[in-house]
């Protein structure tokens, strides 16, 4: 859970949709501290981190062993109904 002291520093919000492989979130934890990063379903990940989208495909397609699809976007608006953590996600968005 998020805390009134995360430290954002740079960066922005960029959504990850790959293969549902512990392998993605193992390589986006290494490159991306855990407090930047949220799960948003079984195959799509939402982090905060001032690498660009390219760099961040090539982190997954050099671990993965087939990474068939692997989708990254990076986004300024957004908007979230649910099971969200929307406070993280306006540190991090505006």
């Amino acid at each position: 859970m998020t805390t009134e002291l995360d430290e954002i520093g740079p960066g922005s919000l960029k959504l990850i949709v790959a293969m549902d492989d512990p392998a993605v979130e193992s390589t986006l934890r290494a490159h991306v501290p855990e407090q930047h990063i949220r799960r948003a379903g079984n195959a799509a990940w939402v982090i905060f981190t001032a690498a660009d989208p390219p760099t961040i495909r090539d982190w997954l397609t050099a671990t993965l062993q087939d990474p068939a699809m692997v989708f990254v976007a990076e986004f300024e608006h957004w908007s979230g109904y649910g099971n969200i953590d929307q406070a993280w996600l306006l540190r991090r968005g505006h």
